[in-house]
């Protein structure tokens, strides 16, 4: 791993808790470090106990620290999708600079001005995405550093989600031991891994399915234009499971993932669980788990459309879905019956083919590209030394929190 933009990225998920480390080479993500644990004081799209999250999320870093043996200081944080809100927003600054050159510094007073135009009590500034930039009235541009002008304009969207939320998540994060560099939602980190610029062009619906909840996205034009997150996730299978066999869920939950197949057509009754529960020995078959499995998917593919219908967007757009709900093999042909214009995202990152990983992998993408437009090096490794025991972490301080996570953005 070389000196530079090297980047940690924190996902906190209602199940799991992620941390990936990886470095952009050559265009292309090289992941160094993937690492999961079970989450703790985090469910339902909010937290429930930050100490106990911010030991969490403690004792995976210092795991990642000790396999890539170097320290991690910061991370870019992914925020959860659910009750996110997209804001269309449209502004002009003045080039102030003699030569009337645009520089980041320009850039970065454009985005600082588009997060003060939030006014809500009760919603917060997560990131603000450049559609198109305007140099004196002309667009059609993406990066307009270099170029000389006397405006700069930006037409783009803010994406905001609940106070409360973002801030009991950054505070746990911060109790952890790690800077914030930056925050992205994730249904935006997803897009830039599973949708190819074509599919965000024509119209596409994303759909991720994780353990608690679902968020389905509409993108046309190029961007994010719909957010929905709906109660739907992997966990009501897991509640099937231990119904029938009479095991805690998350029992139900790992025979789930070691044994479920998710087609009874396909799935086979020679591949045997052995469960001893209560002194008895049961045989559960990946086939005696596909008539559990398919069932539950359907209708939670079925309730899924019904959102999407509820969004007005009818059969018109394909759909593609990420979220480790969809790693499960035998999956694809029930989405099939339920969605006739659908894919399951295929990851091809080295080191983290899995889709569960998607989200932090395109947070990381999401970081390195502002990274460029900014002309900012943001690097998450301290590659000067290896890891050291850290002192005891100190209590934020009286400050506004919020006044210390935009400088953070916009210094």
């Amino acid at each position: 791993m070389a000196n530079g933009n090297a980047y940690a990225a924190l996902e906190i998920g209602s199940s799991t808790i992620r941390l990936v480390v990886a470095e952009i080479v050559n265009g292309r993500l090289n992941v160094v470090a993937a690492n999961s644990t079970p989450t703790k004081g985090y469910s339902k799209g909010s937290v429930n106990d930050s100490d106990a999250l911010a030991e969490t999320i403690k004792k995976l870093t210092i795991q990642t620290q000790q396999f890539i043996n170097k320290e991690i200081t910061s991370v870019v944080v992914s925020v959860p999708s659910n009750q996110a809100t997209i804001i269309p927003i449209e502004l002009t600054i003045a080039i102030e600079n003699q030569a009337n050159e645009i520089t980041s510094e320009d850039i970065l007073k454009l985005f600082a001005n588009a997060a003060g135009q939030l006014r809500s009590r009760h919603d917060e500034f997560v990131n603000v995405f450049p559609i198109d930039f305007q140099v004196d009235g002309v667009g059609g541009i993406s990066d307009p550093k270099g170029l000389l002008g006397l405006q700069l304009g930006m037409q783009g969207m803010i994406v905001t989600t609940p106070k409360m939320l973002l801030i009991e998540l950054l505070t746990a994060v911060e109790k952890a031991g790690l800077q914030i560099i930056d925050t992205f939602p994730a249904f935006l980190a997803d897009a830039t891994q599973i949708l190819s610029d074509s599919e965000a062009l024509k119209g596409v619906i994303t759909i991720n399915i994780g353990h608690e909840m679902t968020s389905i996205t509409l993108f046309d034009n190029g961007y994010a234009q719909k957010i929905r997150t709906t109660k739907i996730g992997s966990q009501l299978i897991d509640n099937d499971i231990a119904y029938v066999y009479g095991v805690n869920k998350e029992m139900a939950r790992k025979i789930k993932l070691d044994y479920g197949y998710g087609n009874i057509e396909q799935a086979t009754k020679y591949k045997v669980c052995d469960l001893i529960e209560e002194d008895e020995l049961m045989k559960i078959s990946e086939f005696d788990l596909s008539q559990i499995i398919e069932p539950r998917m359907e209708d939670m593919l079925l309730n899924i459309k019904k959102e999407i219908d509820k969004m007005a967007l009818l059969d018109q757009y394909p759909v593609v879905f990420t979220g480790g709900a969809v790693e499960m093999l035998g999956i694809q042909p029930v989405i099939h019956t339920v969605f006739t214009n659908a894919r399951v995202f295929q990851p091809t990152v080295l080191g983290t083919r899995t889709n569960e990983y998607t989200t932090a992998l395109g947070t990381i993408e999401l970081a390195h590209q502002r990274a460029k437009l900014t002309n900012r090096t943001l690097c998450s490794i301290q590659f000067n030394q290896a890891i050291r025991k850290k002192e005891q972490v100190e209590e934020p301080k009286d400050d506004k929190f919020w006044n210390r996570i935009v400088n953070y953005f916009f210094d």
